[in-house]
């Protein structure tokens, strides 16, 4: 896994969801890369894993503190960023 560029998940879109705690992500992932520019999403990670570009972050959960959201959402150009993630998280 590695952490990518923004520019390069433009297009992507919803692949998946799933149930995990904030300081869970940023163990695996690292820190947020903070806000997207649309302020629909408070957190986002944008990465590479095995080749597969997948992206995660909040939806809309704009009534909660980001230590409270536990539904998160996978983006990505296949389905294939779905599975990388979750199989990267052992879910």
């Amino acid at each position: 896994m590695k952490r990518i560029d923004s520019d390069k998940v433009t297009g992507t879109s919803y692949k998946g969801k799933f149930k995990a705690n904030y300081e869970d992500l940023i163990e695996a992932f690292g820190e947020s890369d903070g806000a997207s520019g649309d302020d629909k999403c408070q957190a986002n990670w944008t990465l590479e894993i095995d080749d597969i570009i997948c992206t995660i972050y909040d939806w809309k959960e704009y009534d909660k503190e980001l230590e409270n959201i536990t539904d998160w959402y996978i983006g990505g150009f296949t389905s294939e960023a779905e599975t990388k993630v979750k199989e990267y998280l052992k879910l």
